[in-house]
């Protein structure tokens, strides 16, 4: 799977925003933190993140469900606020997309073959 190393790198990202955000105080602050670490994020994978497909982009999605047991729409939720949140839904629903997708490899078949694939890509 080509988004998987991803997974590892957002791991890593949100464990430093997480360490960061605890230790600022004002409401205020966290949200010039997140905005200013967003941007960092943006300009480290942006070009990666525009060149996947649009299944790439779903299958990321069922991924970091996967990882971290919650939603992309959960995450900028609680990074970037519920507009956010919103804004990005949608745009994901013109594309064919859904941020509020879940990993469920016992009732969808998609969510079973990567799950294969995963399994059998670590057994190598």
């Amino acid at each position: 799977l080509r988004v998987y190393p991803y997974i590892d790198s957002l791991a890593n990202i949100l464990n430093e925003a997480d360490l960061s955000i605890r230790k600022i105080n004002k409401k205020r602050n966290t949200r010039r933190y997140v905005r200013k670490f967003q941007k960092t994020i943006m300009t480290r994978f942006a070009k990666n993140i525009t060149n996947l497909t649009r299944e790439e982009g779903l299958i990321l999605s069922k991924l970091i469900y996967r990882e971290f047991n919650i939603t992309v729409y959960d995450l900028i939720h609680r990074y970037r606020g519920g507009v956010h949140a919103f804004f990005w839904q949608r745009i994901s629903k013109l594309y064919d997309g859904n941020l509020k997708s879940k990993y469920n490899p016992n009732q969808n078949r998609q969510d079973f073959y990567i799950e294969h694939i995963l399994q059998n890509s670590t057994k190598e």
